[in-house]
């Protein structure tokens, strides 16, 4: 009877986690994806029409990386926002491409040491003048990605 005692008490324990966590919001996948574009094509698009700069700093080595894009990048509310209110680049910190920004040629690592990112994933949050007013380490999940982009922005 004692062994039945225990299994019952097991059993009713892992259906009230199961049912609790069915009941856990799911963020919705978006059907578009941000629009990211390049250095050059921000600097282009300044030009005409200014707004803040969300630069994704990563590298095809960091997982946590990945994972932003597969999940928070992915977010319907995040894209929806950050297609609407920033202009989104992706910088491979570690590509010797070269790139002219602000009239300086350089290649990508060398404008990310520049830029002083030394953890990955990093975050920069530019005003309409191209100038960092905020620096993001780390994962962060949609809804607190979501917070500090729309603190930012006001």
């Amino acid at each position: 009877m004692k062994v039945f005692n225990h299994y019952s008490t097991l059993f009713l324990a892992l259906s009230i986690l199961l049912l609790c966590t069915s009941f856990a919001p799911i963020e919705e996948k978006a059907d578009a994806k941000i629009e990211w574009i390049t250095l050059e094509e921000l600097q282009t698009k300044m030009e005409s029409e200014p707004r803040k700069v969300l630069i994704d700093s990563y590298a095809s080595w960091c997982g946590w990386c990945k994972v932003m894009d597969k999940t928070t990048f992915s977010e319907k509310k995040v894209v929806e926002y950050v297609n609407e209110n920033y202009y989104a680049v992706k910088l491979d910190t570690e590509s010797e491409e070269l790139i002219n920004f602000k009239g300086k040629e350089m290649t990508k690592q060398e404008l990310a040491i520049k830029f002083g990112i030394r953890d990955l994933p990093t975050f920069l949050l530019m005003d309409d003048e191209l100038i960092i007013k905020e620096v993001v380490r780390g994962y962060k999940k949609s809804k607190p990605f979501l917070k500090i982009l729309s603190k930012f922005n006001s």
